[in-house]
Protein backbone atom coordinates (compact mmCIF):
# COMPACT_ATOMS: atom_id res chain seq x y z
CA UNK A 1 0.00 0.00 0.00
CA UNK A 2 1.48 3.40 -0.97
CA UNK A 3 1.93 6.04 2.04
CA UNK A 4 -0.11 8.79 2.31
CA UNK A 5 0.92 12.57 3.31
CA UNK A 6 -0.23 13.87 6.24
CA UNK A 7 -2.04 17.17 5.10
CA UNK A 8 -0.59 20.31 7.52
CA UNK A 9 -4.32 19.95 9.19
CA UNK A 10 -3.66 16.49 10.43
CA UNK A 11 0.29 17.10 11.89
CA UNK A 12 -1.46 19.98 13.55
CA UNK A 13 -4.66 18.03 15.17
CA UNK A 14 -1.79 15.31 16.47
CA UNK A 15 -0.22 17.58 17.73
CA UNK A 16 -2.70 19.27 19.74
CA UNK A 17 -3.93 15.50 20.59
CA UNK A 18 -0.27 15.06 22.06
CA UNK A 19 -0.07 17.81 24.19
CA UNK A 20 -3.40 17.49 25.52
CA UNK A 21 -2.79 13.63 26.57
CA UNK A 22 0.52 15.21 28.11
CA UNK A 23 -1.63 17.49 30.53
CA UNK A 24 -3.86 14.63 31.18
CA UNK A 25 -1.48 12.08 32.02
CA UNK A 26 0.43 14.78 34.22
CA UNK A 27 -2.12 15.95 36.39
CA UNK A 28 -3.53 12.06 36.33
CA UNK A 29 0.43 11.08 37.87
CA UNK A 30 0.44 13.81 40.10
CA UNK A 31 -2.73 13.10 41.76
CA UNK A 32 -2.37 9.11 41.72
CA UNK A 33 1.22 9.51 42.76
CA UNK A 34 0.64 11.90 45.38
CA UNK A 35 -2.17 9.98 47.05
CA UNK A 36 -4.68 12.89 46.66
CA UNK A 37 -8.15 14.28 45.57
CA UNK A 38 -9.09 16.49 42.82
CA UNK A 39 -9.72 19.00 45.30
CA UNK A 40 -6.29 18.92 46.48
CA UNK A 41 -4.87 18.98 43.06
CA UNK A 42 -7.01 22.01 42.38
CA UNK A 43 -5.84 23.63 45.82
CA UNK A 44 -2.27 23.10 45.02
CA UNK A 45 -2.10 24.58 41.14
CA UNK A 46 -4.19 27.66 42.21
CA UNK A 47 -7.61 26.98 40.85
CA UNK A 48 -11.39 25.66 41.87
CA UNK A 49 -11.89 21.97 41.28
CA UNK A 50 -14.75 23.45 38.44
CA UNK A 51 -12.18 24.75 36.47
CA UNK A 52 -9.75 21.90 36.95
CA UNK A 53 -12.74 19.54 35.98
CA UNK A 54 -12.94 21.77 32.89
CA UNK A 55 -9.15 21.57 32.24
CA UNK A 56 -9.07 17.74 32.12
CA UNK A 57 -11.98 17.29 29.75
CA UNK A 58 -10.27 19.81 27.43
CA UNK A 59 -7.14 20.49 28.12
CA UNK A 60 -6.68 23.29 24.97
CA UNK A 61 -8.59 26.05 27.15
CA UNK A 62 -5.91 26.03 29.69
CA UNK A 63 -4.17 29.74 29.70
CA UNK A 64 -0.36 29.50 29.19
CA UNK A 65 0.06 31.21 32.68
CA UNK A 66 -2.18 27.79 34.28
CA UNK A 67 -0.06 25.89 31.90
CA UNK A 68 2.93 26.88 33.81
CA UNK A 69 1.28 26.51 36.74
CA UNK A 70 0.38 23.06 36.71
CA UNK A 71 4.20 22.42 34.66
CA UNK A 72 5.54 23.54 37.88
CA UNK A 73 2.96 21.75 40.70
CA UNK A 74 2.89 18.24 38.41
CA UNK A 75 6.68 18.26 36.98
CA UNK A 76 5.95 17.99 33.98
CA UNK A 77 9.25 17.15 32.25
CA UNK A 78 10.87 19.56 29.40
CA UNK A 79 10.42 17.17 26.81
CA UNK A 80 6.45 17.15 27.57
CA UNK A 81 6.45 21.46 28.02
CA UNK A 82 8.02 21.75 24.62
CA UNK A 83 5.34 18.91 23.28
CA UNK A 84 2.64 21.29 24.68
CA UNK A 85 4.19 24.05 22.88
CA UNK A 86 4.94 25.63 26.26
CA UNK A 87 8.14 27.02 25.03
CA UNK A 88 8.33 31.17 24.78
CA UNK A 89 11.60 33.43 24.19
CA UNK A 90 12.77 34.63 27.41
CA UNK A 91 11.07 32.43 29.37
Amino acid sequence: MPRLRKTPQLKEAERIASANRAVQVALNHYKIDGGLRWEDVASDIGTSLPTLSRWRSDPGGITLDALRSIVKVTGLSPEDWLAIGGYERGV
